[in-house]
């Protein structure tokens, strides 16, 4: 790697583990720069410095199996995500549930490549983030529903169920994999009916080990993400541990339109 660019790296992952938050500029290679808050509310910058070290560590031991040639889903998540995905939630009590499966593990629900759940103490697990992926080669265009609508409708399924819980003012979080592009996302429900579903931010995945000054990016808006989720994963403990009757307003919840169906019926006569 070109030494500037080996000190960029340097600077901003020095940033990230620190908490700063001087406006740099990053060069918006992975995606627009917005205010993030400190991934720590104790500024544990040790911890956060560990963290970060321990991220990049494992992505660079993955230039060593680097493949330009991947053909199946769960190729392309062993290569891109785990070093990402399990150490940024597992940080705020995040744990990941891999392989095809289920939202919040109901049969008749739909299914992604990534699950991220909070255990609480009697055993039972909330699920709080969904990673849908779509492969370089793969389109979503002839699907009946973009991965775009089924990120939506998964997030709804997870702040349902912790409505249903009693959870306090609760949010989830999604992340669309397409290719070596990325999107995170997050929902609320804020009254009857109303979900917010809000895209934060677009970025990119490394395709080569060059592009590892992208890491610092991905690591931000990841952080971003757990920081979110934090207060869900206190009120879901609080709620579990208290034998007060759930008080969520969830009959504000709307019900989830069907996946569509393909039909040789005209729609119109």
């Amino acid at each position: 790697m070109p030494t500037k660019a080996l000190e960029r790296l340097v600077c901003k992952m020095k940033h990230i583990a620190l908490g700063l938050d001087d406006n740099l500029d990053y060069d918006n290679e992975g995606g627009g720069k917005e205010e993030v808050e400190d991934f720590d509310d104790n500024d544990d910058n040790e911890d956060n410095i560990c963290l970060v070290t321990n991220i990049l560590s494992n992505v660079v031991e993955n230039f060593a199996t680097w493949s330009y040639s991947i053909t199946s889903e769960n190729e392309f998540i062993d290569q891109h995500l785990p070093p990402f995905l399990k150490r940024i939630f597992r940080h705020v009590s995040i744990a990941m549930r891999r392989g095809e499966t289920h939202i919040c593990n109901k049969p008749n629900e739909l299914m992604a490549g990534y699950v991220g759940y909070h255990e609480v103490a009697n055993g039972s697990t909330y699920d709080l983030l969904t990673v849908v992926v779509k492969l370089p080669s793969e389109s979503s265009q002839s699907q009946l529903q973009s991965d775009f609508i089924k990120v939506g409708k998964e997030m709804k399924t997870m702040l349902d169920e912790l409505t249903n819980l009693g959870v306090e003012k609760p949010n989830v979080a999604g992340i669309l994999v397409e290719g070596h592009e990325l999107s995170t996302f997050s929902m609320r429900l804020v009254h009857d009916d109303v979900y917010i579903m809000r895209q934060h931010d677009h970025l990119r995945l490394l395709q080569t080990p060059e592009s590892i000054v992208l890491v610092p990016s991905i690591i931000e808006y990841m952080m971003q993400l757990a920081t979110l989720l934090q207060d869900t994963v206190n009120e879901i403990d609080k709620r579990v541990l208290s034998n007060e009757r759930a008080t969520s307003p969830h009959y504000w919840q709307q019900t989830s339109a069907g996946i569509p169906q393909r039909t040789s019926i005209p729609r119109y006569k």
